[in-house]
């Protein structure tokens, strides 16, 4: 039986609107949104992904946008503060 896998209110809906927005709007043709959740032995893997233009995440810094990924990093952190398993 596989154990149920608990991942903070919002977490997912960050992820996909903002490949939705940075990554998908305005882009011409065929769009492509992937979303992955599973268990792994370290805790928890959420992957979204797109066909957009991507992004250079160590620029995400220098950027006046990126609250919801720091939002975010934020929550994942306390969780993993107060949880055992990470």
């Amino acid at each position: 039986m596989a154990s149920a896998v608990r991942i903070p209110s919002m977490a997912v809906q960050i992820l996909v609107e903002n490949a939705i927005k940075h990554g998908l709007r305005g882009k011409s043709g065929q769009k492509t949104l992937r979303l992955s959740i599973a268990s792994t032995p370290d805790g928890v893997e959420v992957k979204v992904a797109d066909n957009g233009s991507g992004f250079d995440i160590r620029r995400l810094a220098e950027s006046k946008s990126g609250h919801g990924l720091h939002i975010l990093k934020v929550t994942v952190n306390t969780l993993n503060k107060r949880n055992k398993k990470k």
